[in-house]
């Protein structure tokens, strides 16, 4: 038989296992297949389709706290099903939007995209100190992350400031920093 979705796993009695995505930890625990299919469904399947999130980017560790992690089917079994990728999206995740300097703010040109939001932040930052008086806008999709017409003009990230935000994320993980 083929194993293509966590319902397929269960019915064969095979056990899935959860492995630490961190070089570092590589900790292994074996997965409740009645509580992840209550969670996420039946017919999810066991491959992630290219360029869309996958429930294994969001499960924790439980020894490092860290998000991420490989599973493995014991045992192992004849056949796996394997999807074929999915072509990647054309539409860009962010964009940086130039509003116009007068209300209401209606030209709504387009200045930067990226896929990546510090590349983003930076086109934006860029963006709206080099035109001060114009609505710059980073948008992901329809939500509206920063505005420069909205609080503080930008601030532009310095090392500093991103080993900060790393170290605050890591903190929020309950990984030990070194200061």
């Amino acid at each position: 038989m083929i194993i293509e979705t966590l319902h397929d796993i269960k019915a064969q009695g095979h056990v899935l296992w959860a492995l630490c995505r961190h070089p570092t930890c590589r900790a292994r625990q074996a997965v409740d297949l009645d509580r992840l299919i209550q969670t996420i469904g039946p017919a999810q399947t066991l491959v992630p389709d290219r360029s869309e999130a996958h429930f294994t980017d969001r499960m924790r560790c439980p020894a490092c706290k860290r998000r991420g992690m490989n599973l493995w089917i014991d045992p192992q079994p004849a056949k796996l099903k394997v999807h074929a990728p999915a072509k990647p999206s054309v539409e860009p995740n962010y964009r940086v939007v130039d509003g116009g300097d007068t209300y209401p703010y209606s030209l709504d040109k387009t200045v930067a995209t990226a896929d990546n939001l510090m590349v983003a932040r930076g086109a934006y930052v860029a963006a709206a100190l080099f035109h001060p008086k114009r609505r710059i806008v980073l948008r992901q999709g329809a939500f509206v992350i920063e505005n420069s017409k909205e609080g503080q003009p930008p601030k532009p990230m310095t090392a500093e400031d991103f080993k900060a935000m790393i170290d605050a994320e890591m903190g929020l993980a309950g990984v030990p920093t070194e200061n």
